[in-house]
């Protein structure tokens, strides 16, 4: 019994690896590009009224609010609200956490990471302009569970003729 609990153990630690390329450089082209005031709360349910019923691009994170450690934060996904509110959104993901439809990676990030994972997002009246945003943010951030939006630059190659 021992043993099975070390395997589980193991196997909930591995779920917690997420990979990652940072690239200051492409951070710095988006913040020169796109002069953008980001907004945070914690993903808790209990907060979904702080979230304005406005489109806008959002992203998750994985941070902390101790005051002992240096900040820390860590951009798991990226995503628009251009036909719903950002606060629709918000109420999505709490839905799709627990859903058996939802797609399994954001099931897998909301839930793996609940209690650290905050939920930020930018103010945008111009829909028109976010798909490009949101393709700018991304390609910058490089979010390890955003498996599209990305410019063709940025975009995992396939190996179609190999």
């Amino acid at each position: 019994m021992a043993f099975d609990a070390f395997l589980y153990e193991l196997g909930l630690n591995n779920l917690r690896v997420v990979r990652i390329q940072l690239n200051p450089s492409r951070w710095q082209k988006f913040c020169d590009d796109h002069k953008l005031t980001w907004e945070f709360i914690p993903f808790e349910s209990n907060l979904v009224d702080q979230i304005p019923e406005l489109p806008g691009m959002y992203c998750f994170y994985i941070g902390h609010n101790l005051q002992c450690l240096p900040k820390l934060g860590l951009s798991l996904y990226g995503g628009i609200a251009t036909k719903q509110t950002l606060k629709a959104r918000f109420k999505n993901y709490l839905r799709e956490k627990n859903s058996p439809n939802g797609r399994i990676n954001v099931r897998k990030f909301l839930n793996v990471f609940e209690g650290e994972l905050f939920f930020g997002w930018v103010i945008s009246k111009d829909t028109s302009t976010l798909a490009e945003l949101e393709k700018a943010f991304n390609d910058a951030m490089m979010p390890p569970y955003s498996i599209r939006d990305f410019s063709a630059e940025v975009r995992k190659g396939r190996n179609a003729w190999q």
